[in-house]
């Protein structure tokens, strides 16, 4: 039961730091993030139940906790459906609309270290930078087709729209695994809850005999 409360925690967490995703104003993206937020308030009261179930070995509180625990197992599964077909969307927004999310300053920040990094400039293209091209755009490349010559500028040719859309898909699996993860363990946790309720539900038969 300890176990779950670890769990919470760790959903909190992970909730917490995927908070700038939702505020980036990517409906299919906030939708996962407010499901991440309420999954990991669920477990953490599932834990609690659970914990305060098997040390007063309350029947009760554990039949409870076993049915909310196989309703979160339900709801885990959804949400990795709603991940897996979020994904293409996602993608497919952030191309359509790179533009836009540009004018979300902690987005530009993020662009801009990655073009530090990894030597490319905008999202599509360095136009996402509205006339304002940064220093990270700036070419210092020794071959000459990774540049290109904008504004009296050498910047670089090659936009991050490619290394973004890697990470994002490179998120989505390891979230998808996570989740599916956290509902094989979940069903795990339900089978040993099953368990102890037995061997409870046993005790008070017999003792009542």
């Amino acid at each position: 039961m300890y176990v779950f409360f670890i769990l919470g925690v760790v959903l909190l967490i992970s909730a917490i730091k995927a908070n700038p995703i939702r505020q980036a104003g990517i409906d299919a993206a906030s939708q996962g993030v407010a499901g991440l937020w309420v999954l990991a308030f669920a477990t953490l009261l599932l834990a609690v139940l659970g914990i305060v179930g098997a040390c007063t070995e309350k029947s009760l509180l554990l039949k409870v906790f076993c049915g909310f625990l196989l309703i979160e197992v339900v709801v885990l599964v959804i949400i990795g459906i709603i991940v897996a077909s979020a994904k293409s969307k996602v993608k497919d927004s952030i191309v359509s609309s790179s533009a836009e999310l540009m004018q979300s300053e902690e987005l530009r920040q993020i662009v801009n270290g990655l073009q530090r990094e990894n030597k490319c400039c905008g999202l599509a293209s360095y136009k996402d930078w509205a006339g304002e091209i940064p220093d990270s755009c700036s070419c210092q490349s020794y071959s000459s087709s990774d540049c290109m010559a904008v504004e009296d500028k050498q910047i670089y040719k090659q936009p991050c729209l490619g290394l973004i859309l890697y990470y994002i898909d490179l998120v989505f699996n390891i979230t998808l695994g996570m989740v599916f993860g956290f509902a094989a363990f979940e069903l795990y946790g339900l089978l040993v809850g099953l368990g102890i309720l037995r061997q409870i539900m046993r005790y008070e038969s017999g003792a009542a005999m």
